[in-house]
């Protein structure tokens, strides 16, 4: 797979059909993203580390947009996970 096509299917994975918008505790806006795999794609099992891994070969062959983007996705989605389940007062992750 190369980065066109890894580009080409997180933009569908993420587009605006499989966006959900939640709002935290302190009233910042997450995008969350929903999709749905069949046993002969690659599955995302996690975004945030997929994120990392486009980023990291982008920047391998050059290809700094590419890294620049893929890292301010990952960025953003530890963000939104942080806000979400991680809990400051109690120091440890919530699962809901």
């Amino acid at each position: 797979m190369n980065l066109c096509s890894m580009r080409l299917n997180s933009t569908t994975l993420t587009g605006d059909i499989h966006r959900v918008t939640i709002v935290d505790f302190q009233g910042h806006s997450h995008n969350l993203n929903r999709y749905k795999t069949m046993w002969n794609i690659p599955r995302q099992v996690s975004s945030t580390m997929m994120e990392l891994n486009i980023a990291f070969f982008a920047k391998a062959i050059g290809d700094g947009t590419t890294a620049k983007h893929f890292m301010e996705l990952s960025n953003a989605s530890k963000k939104a996970i942080n806000s979400i389940f991680w809990s400051a007062s109690k120091k440890q992750w919530l699962d809901y």
